[in-house]
């Protein structure tokens, strides 16, 4: 009888948020090597005051089963999200197959030490999927303390009981190297059949380069006097942009709409004006519908500072973009160092000096339609390859 892997985490099925894309690869994986694979995720459908059995909520999403608890909105909710494994225990005597593991995707501290003892009882393996070294920056003086100790307590004590370790990058994998060996670095992993559905779009011909920025930079506390912590520079995108003499170029950007842009970043609202046509907010979308654009576009793009945040994840619109089969425009982070490959699936943009990063980048939207072809034709040929 095949054993059961059971994921748990702050996953919104099918695909509202890039946990859930992270959480069904990596599923998928798991089952090609022989395992049943189900998951625990959180649903926004419903309140924990509608006080839901878990056992009622499953459906299926792409061939696996998923059950969810309610996502915590209230501090009470919160609170109970962090001190208390939801659903776990009824899942587990709800199956009928001998559990291998519990997957705990950045798991809360109190509540992933609770996993590992009821792995204990069970004879499961207690695994963490550790993919994010969170900050506290920008929220007020409780929750920045709540949110500093769950997540030193996760990353400096929980996660080194585990009985074995996936990660995300190599700060992450050399962070953890010294106390386990049970490691295994997997990047943020996309379905390339799954992204491909309809098709993969190849360069047409045309004098204006299209690119493509999708993510929300900003978390709900970021504002013009606080912007610690941003981990997407789209304020340094918009302004290299602005420098590029031809400006052969739109940019259309996803996740954020112009007015939240301008709240943080008011100083910019001058050039937006100038660059009109030139800059696109599209706000929030479906999905499907900025993977489509993902792939009709000639190249995606991000910057983002170095810091710990920053090395320790993995950018999953680099591996999302690249396996849609669109080249990526960024600076160069050690996480992505194994698996870019410049002027293939990657153009490397020194963003620390000036009059590089403006050289960089009027290289690569003069790159002539042959030479674009074949960075698209390599995309999709290759994917991540380390």
């Amino acid at each position: 009888m095949k054993k059961t892997i059971i994921y748990i985490g702050g996953f919104e099925f099918p695909d509202k948020n890039a946990a859930a894309q992270r959480a069904l690869s990596v599923g998928k994986v798991f089952k090609v090597i022989g395992y049943n694979v189900v998951f625990i995720g959180i649903s926004r459908d419903f309140s924990h005051s509608d006080d839901i059995d878990i056992l009622h909520t499953r459906k299926e999403c792409d061939g696996f089963e998923t059950w969810s608890i309610p996502y915590p909105i209230t501090k009470l909710d919160r609170l109970k999200y962090l001190l208390t494994p939801g659903g776990l225990q009824k899942i587990i005597k709800h199956l009928d197959t001998p559990i291998h593991s519990v997957v705990c995707y950045n798991y809360p501290a109190i509540a992933g030490y609770k996993v590992k003892n009821i792995c204990k009882t069970c004879n499961a393996f207690f695994i963490p999927d550790v993919t994010e070294w969170y900050n506290s920056f920008g929220r007020g003086f409780v929750e920045s303390s709540i949110k500093w100790f769950d997540t030193s307590l996760r990353m400096r004590v929980v996660n080194f009981f585990a009985d074995g370790l996936i990660t995300t990058s190599p700060y992450l994998t050399s962070f953890y190297r010294s106390k386990s060996s049970n490691i295994v670095e997997l990047p943020t992993l996309y379905d390339k059949e799954m992204l491909r559905k309809g098709g993969t779009f190849t360069h047409k011909d045309n004098k204006i380069r299209k690119i493509l920025y999708a993510g929300n930079p900003f978390s709900p506390y970021t504002n013009k006097s606080n912007k610690l912590g941003v981990k997407d520079r789209l304020d340094k995108v918009i302004f290299l942009l602005g420098r590029v003499i031809k400006e052969n170029f739109v940019l259309n950007i996803y996740g954020v709409d112009k007015n939240r842009y301008l709240e943080v970043y008011p100083e910019h609202r001058d050039l937006l004006d100038r660059l009109n046509k030139k800059i696109i907010f599209n706000g929030k979308r479906p999905y499907l519908e900025i993977i489509s654009n993902i792939k009709d576009s000639d190249f995606t793009i991000f910057f983002r500072d170095i810091f710990r945040v920053t090395k320790a994840g993995f950018p999953s619109k680099y591996s999302e973009s690249i396996t849609c089969g669109t080249p990526v425009i960024t600076n160069l982070i050690s996480n992505i160092e194994p698996y870019a490959i410049q002027g293939r699936n990657t153009f490397l943009v020194d963003i620390d000096n000036d009059v590089n990063s403006l050289s960089n980048m009027e290289n690569i939207l003069t790159l002539s339609d042959a030479d674009l072809e074949k960075t698209k034709e390599f995309c999709i040929k290759n994917t991540l390859k380390g």
